[in-house]
């Protein structure tokens, strides 16, 4: 399978854990919830559509989706992870879905070739981590279950990621 179309596939997996296992609400909706009754009121002829649209408007971003899943998995992550930082790792990902879901010309700050592979590497991971916790498996467990299978990488001769310097 080509390394684009696994990223996309671990990138709709991520997001729809997240979506099953931790989602909730943004906070910003309960806080709007007058206003909106204000403008349903105000533009009954639009009453439906605009529910519609209030409805999907607060549900939460694909990048904070993964942000949370990052932070889930924090000591994990910035320990194996090639894209170690947060912000680089969620960024990254973002832009690499939406290019590749959109295939818009400005959308081009996508990482390529190797980098993207350890990017898709990473999400990979990432998607591990979510099904081993889903499976009771604790952090501590996991990490030193990651730490292991790193020294397996590295006695076959592949440079593998591990903590950073």
């Amino acid at each position: 399978m080509y390394v684009v179309h696994r990223f996309l596939g671990y990138a709709q997996a991520l997001e729809v854990y997240h979506r099953l296992a931790m989602d909730h609400e943004n906070p910003t909706k309960a806080e709007r919830a007058s206003d909106i009754q204000t403008i349903l009121s105000r533009c009954k002829e639009y009453e439906s559509w605009l529910k519609e649209i209030f409805e999907t408007s607060f549900s939460m971003s694909f990048l904070e989706r993964v942000s949370e899943l990052f932070d889930k998995f924090n000591e994990i992550c910035t320990l194996y992870f090639k894209f170690n930082n947060k912000e680089l790792f969620v960024t990254a990902t973002k832009n690499a879905r939406n290019y590749y879901t959109h295939f818009r010309e400005n959308l081009k700050k996508v990482l390529r070739d190797q980098e993207f592979s350890w990017l898709t590497k990473d999400a990979e991971l990432l998607l591990r981590l979510c099904i081993l916790s889903e499976l009771g498996y604790e952090i501590t467990i996991l990490n030193e279950a990651f730490y292991t299978e790193q020294l397996r990488e590295r006695n076959k001769g592949i440079k593998a990621i591990g903590p950073p310097s």
